[in-house]
């Protein structure tokens, strides 16, 4: 009998590298959202919020209009910014 114990062996830095990947992801979203943010007074890209939370990270914008804006509702992002952030994330990662 052979008995390997993987999460024992290498777990630690398993739950390290998922840990930075996550990072990253998250702080990608964040910067390309942040980006495609049309700009009038500023509000809108200003107010976007990277947090860490125990089971991984939320990006927040809290300003009213961000829905409007997301959804295309500005000549500046027709697309919102969302949606062209996760197309660019699925071609770059070559996901269905």
């Amino acid at each position: 009998m052979l008995k390997i114990n993987v999460i024992g062996t290498i777990g630690p830095k398993l739950k390290r590298l998922e840990e930075k990947q996550s990072r990253l992801l998250a702080n990608d979203i964040f910067r390309s959202v942040k980006d495609l943010t049309p700009v009038d007074t500023g509000k809108a890209k200003r107010n976007w919020r990277l947090l860490k939370r125990r089971f991984g990270y939320i990006i927040n914008n809290a300003v009213p209009y961000i829905v409007f804006l997301d959804k295309g509702h500005s000549k500046q992002a027709p697309r919102g910014m969302t949606k062209p952030t996760f197309e660019r994330l699925k071609a770059r990662n070559k996901i269905r």
